[in-house]
C-alpha cells in the first residue's frame, strides 16, 4: 500500500482520537458542574449568540478560515507522520515506489 496513503489514514485516525478525548473531557467537566449550572450556561449562550444572529458574510468568512486552519493542521500532521515513516523504514526499502538511498560503507566498496 502507498506510504502516503497510510500516513493520511493514520493522521485522520489520530485527529479523530484526539477530538474524541477532547469531547470526553469536556463532557466530564460539564457533568461535574451539575444540571443547573449547565442550563444557566446554555441560557447565557442563547442570549449572547442566538438573539442577535451574525451576518451571513461573517459566518462564511469565519468558516472558510477555520477550514483552512484545520486542513493546514491536517497536512502538517501528515507530513510529520510521513517524515517519521521514511526515517523508520530500512534503507533500500521502497517508499512510494522509489528506493531510499543506502549508505555506502567501507566494507561495501571494492578495494583495488
Amino acid at each position: 500500500m502507498n506510504t502516503k496513503l497510510i500516513c493520511r489514514i493514520a493522521a485522520v485516525l489520530l485527529l479523530g482520537v484526539l477530538y474524541g478525548i477532547v469531547l470526553h473531557v469536556e463532557m466530564e467537566n460539564r457533568s461535574k458542574l451539575g444540571r443547573e449550572v449547565f442550563l444557566q450556561q446554555q441560557a447565557e449562550r442563547w442570549d449572547e449568540h442566538y438573539t442577535h444572529p451574525h451576518h451571513l458574510a461573517a459566518a462564511v468568512v469565519a468558516s472558510v478560515g477555520l477550514s483552512v486552519v484545520a486542513f493546514g493542521m491536517y497536512e502538517v500532521l501528515v507530513a510529520c507522520i510521513y517524515f517519521v515513516a521514511r526515517k523508520l523504514s530500512p534503507p533500500g526499502e521502497a517508499v512510494n515506489g522509489t528506493l531510499q538511498p543506502t549508505a555506502i560503507t567501507s566494507s561495501d566498496s571494492t578495494k583495488p
